[in-house]
């Protein structure tokens, strides 16, 4: 239960942020376009090779999955802007879900949730910073009124987080009482 709230998280917000590119891609032809598809490319890689390392042990699939992903992403981001966008994009996915794929693979298994968690953590605050530079940009772009407080942002990542809050609290418990009873068995192992 616990991948799978990471992983509908990550793709979620990836989903989000493609929306808001690609709705804004006329305005984001410039670096915050470039800087939009790099960055969410590679955490959203990243994070998901993190998780598919610890889930499937397999450093090539979870490699293949995760930087997969990452092209994806860049393309849908990238290539409504332009295609030297789509290229950086690719670029970051691919080294993101490399890198994420062989540091979920070497991670062990009785404390992984710490860093899954904090991957998770990092990837949201990541959209956050994306979507601030869109919204700085369009607001550059012809000045609007600014006197509503974004409260579906605010509900929405206090959710998020505290979801991923509460799925790393339960987890953790699952996962101490195992590591509880591993040690339990030794232990009468070593009496005998």
């Amino acid at each position: 239960m616990f991948f799978g709230i990471m992983i509908s998280i990550v793709i979620i917000y990836t989903l989000v942020c493609i929306r808001k590119v690609y709705r804004n891609r006329k305005n984001l032809e410039n670096m915050k376009g470039l800087i939009s598809a790099m960055i969410i490319s590679m955490m959203a890689s990243v994070t998901l090779g993190v998780i598919l390392g610890v889930i499937i042990r397999d450093l090539t699939f979870s490699t293949i999955i995760s930087v997969s992903f990452g092209i994806v992403i860049a393309m849908a981001i990238g290539l409504p802007i332009s295609f030297l966008t789509m290229l950086e994009g690719a670029g970051a996915g691919i080294m993101g879900g490399m890198m994420g794929a062989m540091l979920g693979d070497m991670l062990p298994t009785t404390n992984f949730i710490l860093m899954v968690s904090f991957m998770v953590l990092i990837f949201i605050l990541s959209v956050l910073v994306i979507f601030y530079l869109i919204d700085q940009e369009l607001s550059s772009q012809s000045p609007q009124p600014k006197n509503s407080i974004p409260y579906s942002k605010i509900i929405t990542t206090t959710l998020s987080l505290l979801i991923l809050l509460f799925s790393t609290i339960l987890e953790s418990g699952d996962l101490d009482q195992i590591h509880l009873e591993q040690i339990e068995r030794h232990m009468e192992g070593h009496h005998h």
